[in-house]
């Protein structure tokens, strides 16, 4: 299956970012099809910035809003289906790797649970991959600092 998170932020200081985000992920084998949606809010701390510099692109974050999940059997049982909350909590570092006309490009690995929950129906999943960000604006001054330097 996949796993897909798209988050349009706002960098509020220089260890927190919050916006709109929205994740999908699809699950399936020989006896399921499992779909989860979730839109809503999400915030990202880097809460490492000030007092571990070298550890400063360390984010954790939390992601709420509103899911709707489907499981779907191959063969004779009942789908399930439904729409209420969506939550999930991940972590993620990240490097620069390409600065261009006051903008930047950032990489790393991120770790993320998420969970659906509605009356009829649970989903929960752990995802772990590459998360590829680019922030329009930098702090030139301090290129050691990274990518979290906004």
């Amino acid at each position: 299956g996949y796993h897909f998170t798209g988050f349009l932020g706002l960098a509020i200081t220089d260890w927190l970012n919050v916006g709109g985000t929205a994740s999908i992920a699809n699950f399936e084998s020989s006896k399921w099809k499992s779909t989860g949606i979730g839109m809503g809010l999400r915030a990202e701390v880097f809460p490492l910035i000030h007092l571990v510099p070298t550890l400063a692109d360390l984010a954790i974050y939390g992601q709420l809003g509103v899911g709707i999940t489907e499981l779907t059997p191959k063969g004779r049982y009942p789908t399930s289906e439904g729409a209420q909350s969506f939550f999930g909590l991940g972590a993620q570092y990240e490097w620069r790797f390409a600065d261009f006309l006051g903008a930047h490009a950032a990489a790393g690995p991120f770790v993320e649970y998420d969970a659906i929950r509605t009356e009829a129906t649970e989903r929960h999943w752990l995802a772990a991959g590459l998360r590829v960000a680019f922030y329009t604006s930098g702090n030139k001054s301090d290129p050691t600092r990274g990518s979290a330097a906004r």
